[in-house]
């Protein structure tokens, strides 16, 4: 028996955002580590990390997919739901930035020269 009483509880959409935020926790230290690897000159180790930040990026984009898609204009939230919506926003600007940058360092490999190693760490 299904009622429209029950159709107001459903899954928390906290969840998803939470998950969201682990993809970008698991996102941050392959970055740094495909950054050093891109230092040290080492492709392959690069682009190991470069092609596991773009899964996990797109990932993200699912995570974020399900949120958008099944979020119903009528929940009750603790909060508007325009800025669980504008979170998620800036949530996922992190990853599709770490996903950019990788990928335009995958254009070219340069030598970058001792002295601004330092600057860029």
């Amino acid at each position: 028996m299904r009622s429209a009483f029950f159709s107001i509880f459903r899954k928390s959409p906290f969840e998803s955002l939470l998950r969201h935020a682990e993809i970008i926790r698991e996102v941050a230290p392959l970055f740094k580590m495909a950054f050093l690897s891109y230092l040290e000159e080492v492709p392959s180790d690069f682009e190991k990390y470069h092609n596991r930040v773009t899964l996990l990026e797109s990932e993200g984009d699912a995570v974020k997919r399900n949120i958008r898609g099944h979020l119903p204009r009528w929940i009750l939230l603790p909060m508007d739901k325009f800025q669980l919506l504008w979170y998620l926003r800036e949530q996922d600007k992190i990853l599709d930035s770490a996903q950019d940058s990788l990928h335009w360092l995958s254009y070219r490999y340069t030598h970058i020269p001792d002295e601004f190693v330092d600057d860029f760490c």
